[in-house]
């Protein structure tokens, strides 16, 4: 996970509520994207049971599955979408 920080408002970035996905179990959201981005986590339980995210009260659930979608390593294909051409509408050159 990321190292904790601090700011020049001398608060520890990594536990500042505006940084926090899970609040009931105080998870940040640097600790959520560590899991994503290294493609560790591919679900929101996978996410929650590696960081806790999402295993109190459960409102941050559809937060955790919006930065799945978003930020796991294969984001990228699904946000391409595939295209197919049907061949007999292409004219011959």
């Amino acid at each position: 996970m990321r190292s904790s920080s601090t700011t020049t408002c001398g608060r520890n970035c990594q536990t500042c509520p505006a940084q926090l996905v899970c609040h009931c179990l105080r998870v940040s959201k640097d600790d959520v994207l560590d899991v994503i981005v290294n493609g560790i986590a591919q679900t929101s339980d996978d996410v929650r049971r590696l960081t806790g995210a999402g295993g109190g009260c459960m409102a941050c659930r559809q937060k955790v599955k919006a930065m799945i979608l978003e930020h796991s390593p294969s984001a990228t294909d699904r946000a391409r979408p595939s295209v197919t051409v049907d061949s007999s509408l292409v004219q011959p050159t």
